[in-house]
């Protein structure tokens, strides 16, 4: 099976955000033999950059699948404009104001401009996946719950987190944000050796409600698996790897490219977590044949962290970052682009500068 795996650059200066376009089937020989799935939109403008992506690069207008892991805005913005612009057979979203009613109140209520100015992020973000939702009922346009267990009908898409339980758990607290530390940020020199993690353990609550909605999902392109994990941390993490294992699939032995979640934030993952996706630790130099990036702005002061990269390459993983460059993972006898050049990797770092 062919592929293609697009990573969008997002964020023009500080304002990181995940916009991923895929395509799979034989349309290197027969380009109508392909089906295209969309993950993520990024904000407006990243919208407006998938939607050249797909037309230009994939030559269609047609989009199989859009999936919205999460509502925050800068995953689902981008998205309104791909319905818009593009054909879509599915939108696989979850609505929280569906089961909710104080959720329901939120994305219902009318304000003007200069209240708006005032809502906090989770109302705006949710304001935001509500209109995505009215945008796809305007189009007429079939919407899916993705809970773990949903798969596209050929299997190459599958939902492994969140579990109805595990998501319903999150609703009571779905406007909290995750925790964050109080007074000013100290940036300190961190040395870093190879056999031992700097990353630390994230706490409970380092994580939003919404960020661990994230719908996570696997591709499966016959031999090579791509993991996506929207803005998941640790809990939603841990709960789609058990979901997996109940259907014989372990992510440390069968992933071979993984999205380092929430632009690589080290609240999102720690290295228990590590060892169990991705493997323990090898030793220096060695390759374990698996990639991971991260979508991160070029001018973003905390993402991505040094720890987390250290931590995924010192388990043997090569990490790029978009920065500002987009990226393309592509099969084996897929053409690449007039322009485009290789992926460059990271370097582990002994030193570097980081908040606490």
């Amino acid at each position: 099976m062919q592929y293609e795996v697009d990573i969008l650059a997002v964020g023009e200066e500080s304002k990181s955000g995940d916009a991923i376009a895929l395509r799979y089937g034989d349309f290197v020989n027969d380009p109508s033999n392909q089906k295209v799935v969309v993950i993520d939109g990024g904000f407006k403008d990243s919208g407006e950059e998938l939607v050249k992506r797909i037309q230009n690069e994939y030559g269609t207008n047609y989009v199989d699948v859009v999936i919205s892991t999460h509502p925050d805005s800068d995953h689902v913005s981008g998205l309104e404009v791909v319905l818009d612009k593009l054909a879509v057979g599915e939108l696989w979203m979850h609505r929280p104001w569906s089961t909710n009613n104080e959720l329901k109140k939120i994305v219902e209520s009318e304000v003007g401009l200069i209240e708006l100015l005032s809502v906090n992020k989770a109302k705006k973000s949710l304001r935001a996946a509500f209109n995505l939702e009215k945008k796809a009922i305007e189009k007429g346009i079939t919407i899916v719950d993705p809970f773990a267990g949903h798969s596209t009908l050929d299997g190459v898409i599958h939902v492994i987190g969140p579990s109805v339980d595990f998501y319903n758990s999150l609703l009571p607290d779905f406007e909290k944000g995750g925790q964050r530390s109080i007074g000013e940020k100290i940036k300190s020199l961190i040395s870093e050796f190879w056999h031992k993690d700097e990353l630390e353990e994230p706490g409970e609550d380092a994580v939003s409600p919404r960020n661990n909605s994230s719908v996570i999902t696997v591709a499966t392109f016959g031999s090579k698996n791509f993991l996506f994990t929207g803005d998941a941390g640790v809990r939603a993490l841990a709960s789609a790897s058990l979901y997996a294992v109940s259907q014989s699939f372990n992510l440390a032995t069968n992933i071979h490219n993984y999205q380092i979640p929430h632009h690589g934030s080290k609240r999102n993952i720690g290295p228990a977590m590590l060892d169990v996706i991705v493997g323990p630790i090898v030793s220096q130099g060695q390759m374990s044949g698996k990639a991971a990036f991260i979508s991160a702005a070029k001018d973003n002061p905390k993402h991505p962290s040094h720890r987390v990269k250290n931590a995924f390459i010192r388990r043997g993983v090569k990490v790029s970052q978009t920065c500002g460059q987009s990226h393309c993972f592509r099969s084996d006898g897929v053409p690449t682009r007039p322009g485009w050049g290789s992926i460059v990797y990271c370097e582990f770092t002994n030193s570097h500068e980081e908040e606490d």
